[in-house]
């Protein structure tokens, strides 16, 4: 719907759809060549104006990005959702449209969608709030057709084959279309700096084309926090087949030494992820997944469980709960689907407390099983080992749960091993005599998992 008067456009944005509603979509006002457009939870408007663009507002009702485009996935359908067409003015070279924030702008839970990007292509720049320029090369998000899209496609995609899409260059920040006059094909961008200027700089390869352009915004609820943790376990035939923390030390909570040495690099960037857990090199193609385990969260390091499984750490004050389901989808680092899908995992949102725990003082923390029972109560199975995010040290029971920078979703990887020893108890005495009870001892053996199998009996 459009409410025309004195020559001023004003599109509302409809209100979003009850299912799958991840983000907010901008609403505009336009009037001839310039205009403001507003993104909730972006405190002030942004202004923009245009040089040679001939500029319209659509309402979505016969183009938008569905739930099933990336755009779409990360910030919800954009169908009756507002958004600018721009095209070239007659006789002019390029049209270029610059959006000017009122203050700077967060980083990372917003971005925007150029569509119909085919005869033609768009150059990307901004500036931060001193007027630097800024590197956009790393906004870039993906292509995709939203003529292709599965589900409901808009109207003017009648026809479509929805498979062209545009080529980003890195080097020059710029999308271009295939030269071809199609519908659909389009690219998206998520800034990852503050910034106070955005412009569009748009140049025609063929004909008399123009392009589209969606804001949203990542829209958080006072339950929600916008982060997630994907929890994924497995059972391994030995303890062997699984791979050690990048520390082999007797912090590690398995009942006998792992396999291979961790392929991690030693600050732990990248962090823990299936396309790391999955290589061949890792050792673990024998392991399986293991539905219905449940994983705890915590601020910090409790005590210890006991058992014929051995000594497990435990989770402090226990704030919430995953237990790993049969499939569940794969997220990238910003929480949106990869498309592929993992076994034997779950993915939960941080609760706001969980949140604030993160926030104060990252102590939130994640084990596998619960404080009353860290081997869910299964006797067929030994603890192995736990990766989680990029604190993938020791081998205990417990991890930290540390989202590095630009980043709103991680995984944890448990292992277990699914033929268990029972643990025991091996007592060394120590006998000194006259003024030797200063003095300490090193042994040697199979007990250890420290690097050549050596520890130390303490003075004292």
């Amino acid at each position: 719907m459009s409410l025309i008067a004195a020559g001023i456009t004003v599109i509302p944005a409809q209100p979003e759809a009850m299912a799958a509603a991840t983000g907010s979509y901008a609403t505009w006002t336009l009037n001839g060549a310039a205009g403001s457009m507003v993104l909730p939870d972006i405190d002030d408007p942004a202004t923009f104006a245009s040089s040679g663009s001939n500029l319209s507002l659509s309402s979505g009702s016969t183009v938008w990005l569905s739930e099933t485009t990336p755009f779409g996935a990360a910030f919800g359908s954009s169908r009756d959702k507002p958004y600018l067409v721009a095209g070239i003015s007659s006789g002019a070279p390029a049209s270029i449209v610059t959006y000017t924030f009122d203050t700077a702008t967060p980083a990372g839970t917003w971005g925007f969608a150029l569509g119909d990007i085919d005869a033609d292509a768009v150059t990307v720049s901004a500036t931060d709030s001193q007027g630097n320029a800024v590197d956009v090369s790393s906004w870039f998000e993906g292509v995709f057709n939203y003529c292709g899209a599965t589900g409901t496609r808009p109207a003017t995609c009648s026809g479509e084959a929805g498979t062209d899409v545009p080529t980003w260059d890195a080097s020059t920040a710029t999308l271009t279309g295939s030269g071809s006059d199609t519908k659909g094909a389009s690219g998206w961008f998520r800034p990852r700096q503050a910034i106070r200027t955005l412009t569009f700089e748009f140049v025609a390869l063929s004909g008399f084309p123009n392009y589209q352009t969606w804001f949203a915004t990542e829209v958080a609820t006072p339950s929600q926090s916008g982060y997630y943790v994907t929890v994924v376990a497995r059972t391994c035939p030995t303890y062997t087949d699984i791979m050690a923390n990048r520390a082999r030390n007797n912090i590690m909570e398995s009942l006998e030494d792992l396999g291979v040495d961790s392929i991690y690099p030693a600050e732990g960037d990248p962090p823990v992820s299936p396309a790391v857990e999955e290589l061949p090199a890792t050792g673990q193609g024998a392991c399986l997944p293991l539905e219905d385990w449940t994983f705890e969260f915590g601020s910090g390091l409790g005590w210890y469980d006991y058992g014929d499984f051995g000594r497990l750490s435990l989770v402090f004050a226990p704030n919430g709960s995953v237990t790993t389901k049969a499939v569940t989808p794969e997220l990238d680092s910003l929480g949106n689907p990869t498309g592929q899908s993992i076994e034997g995992a779950a993915t939960m949102e941080l609760s706001q407390e969980q949140f604030d725990i993160l926030q104060r003082d990252g102590s939130l923390t994640a084990q596998g099983g619960t404080e009353s029972a860290a081997m869910n109560n299964r006797t067929d199975l030994a603890f192995g080992t736990l990766r989680c995010a990029n604190d993938n040290f020791n081998g205990d029971n417990v991890e930290y749960v540390i989202f590095p920078t630009n980043t709103k979703h991680v995984y944890c990887y448990a292992y277990y091993v699914d033929t268990s020893p029972a643990s025991g108890q091996i007592t060394i005495t120590k006998e000194v005599d006259g003024n030797a009870d200063g003095v300490s001892f090193d042994f040697g053996g199979n007990l250890s998992f420290n690097p050549g199998g050596g520890f130390r009996l303490n003075k004292g």
